[in-house]
């Protein structure tokens, strides 16, 4: 689709050591544009770009993704054999050094797009006849973002949770979790500037740690 996944010219590619640019990449959970949720993303973009990231953002609501429907194939040819616009994300998610995760809180979880997405990741682990197993997410920076209606910050722990462990289990390298609680009407993040700075110093962070 149009405008879903941005175009290579038209990311943010900023280079101010000489060095290699850092991929960071947002999927993005949400199916609202321009919600609590993506304008929190949109801060921490902007401040990985500024700290010499490249960045991109893709709106997996936008995707036409089917759900993993556990046929294993992948384990025989380590890539998911549905063809479906997942596999224009797959290469995307294995260039780049730092992923975020980003979801409004749906039922403690999060949004069913977003869910699809990490699902149908399960084709990077490869198993081994010893029992072991390697990702082609080891290594990689993770972040998560969320806003929520509830203003208990542990609303959102279940996710984040879940996460860890996948992360773990992946050989990620976690770096935390910025939650905005108390959100619903679109737009009302901008009134919380203390979570606008934290995404900020999220993007700067995620940026020196994917270069790491």
């Amino acid at each position: 689709m149009e405008g879903t996944i941005e175009p290579a010219a038209k990311r943010k590619k900023y280079d101010g050591c000489g060095g290699k640019r850092m991929r960071v990449l947002a999927l993005m959970g949400s199916p609202r544009k321009q919600g609590n949720t993506d304008i929190l993303v949109d801060r921490v973009l902007d401040a990985a770009a500024e700290a010499s990231a490249e960045v991109e953002k893709v709106m997996v609501a936008d995707l036409e993704i089917r759900g993993c429907v556990a046929c294993y194939a992948c384990r025989e040819t380590e890539l998911c054999v549905h063809q479906d616009e997942m596999q224009a994300l797959y290469p995307k998610v294995i260039a780049a050094d730092a992923l975020i995760f980003a979801s409004p809180i749906y039922c403690y979880y999060c949004t069913a797009q977003l869910k699809t997405v990490i699902d149908r990741l399960f084709c990077l682990i490869k198993y081994h006849d010893d029992g072991t197993w390697t990702s082609r997410l080891e290594g990689k920076a993770a972040l998560l973002v969320t806003a929520q209606e509830e203003t208990s910050p542990e609303t959102a722990r279940f996710f984040e949770g879940s996460m860890k462990l996948c992360f773990d289990y992946n050989r990620m390298n976690y770096l935390g979790h910025l939650n905005c609680p108390g959100v619903l009407d679109k737009g009302e993040v901008l009134k919380h500037e203390d979570k606008l700075l934290e995404a900020r110093d999220w993007g700067r962070r995620i940026a020196v740690r994917a270069a790491g």
